[in-house]
């Protein structure tokens, strides 16, 4: 990927950002004690290929931006730098905010693992009242999240249960067409042989 020139990534549609990012979370999750280097010299990558790839979609590179920023609060907690921590969060929040006005739902999981990161840091630093704030609205994204499931699930189930009731309408017609077809040809043939098959 990085022999690549811009206009074969942009010819093939790469995007190095989440190669990059996704090596920057291997080395966070992946590692008992997690890499900090590694995922610091990874999340610089994606942040320079996120600015260098301008073929991609707008929403592509706002998506990238808050999964970036996402380990990056991740990277300030484990050096303990919590004021940065919660600040980058809540940045990441403002971009969910952004991307949800135009798109609903497209950013539900982003939200609630932000929400789920400010209560363990708001917990892990004794502000018990904030960390059951973010507790109770990641539980209140969590439900919203189940409940657009379940309404998308709903719909795709009626969809496809239209899809095959038009399909057997369809079918009935079809053999109704074929029946009425031998009737008729059978009846220009010869009125008595009809009689005969049957």
């Amino acid at each position: 990927m990085e022999k690549m020139s811009a206009e074969q990534l942009a010819g093939y549609r790469v995007n190095p950002v989440w190669n990059y990012y996704n090596m920057a979370v291997a080395y966070d999750m992946y590692f008992d004690a997690p890499v900090r280097d590694s995922i610091s010299y990874y999340l610089e990558k994606a942040r320079e290929a996120n600015l260098r790839s301008i073929h991609l979609d707008p929403a592509i590179h706002l998506e990238a931006d808050i999964s970036i920023g996402d380990e990056q609060s991740w990277l300030y907690y484990y050096d303990g730098e919590y004021d940065k921590a919660e600040a980058q969060m809540f940045q990441v929040l403002a971009l969910i905010d952004s991307v949800e006005v135009k798109t609903p739902n497209v950013v539900a999981t982003e939200r609630i693992e932000a929400y789920d990161f400010l209560g363990e840091l708001y917990s892990n630093t004794g502000r018990m009242e904030k960390a059951l704030e973010y507790q109770k609205l990641k539980s209140e994204a969590e439900l919203r999240r189940v409940s657009v499931e379940r309404n998308e699930s709903v719909h795709r189930v009626e969809a496809q249960y239209n899809v095959a009731k038009e399909q057997a309408k369809v079918e009935r017609l079809r053999w109704i067409l074929i029946l009425l077809g031998g009737v008729r040809s059978c009846f220009e043939m010869n009125e008595k042989s009809c009689y005969r098959s049957s």
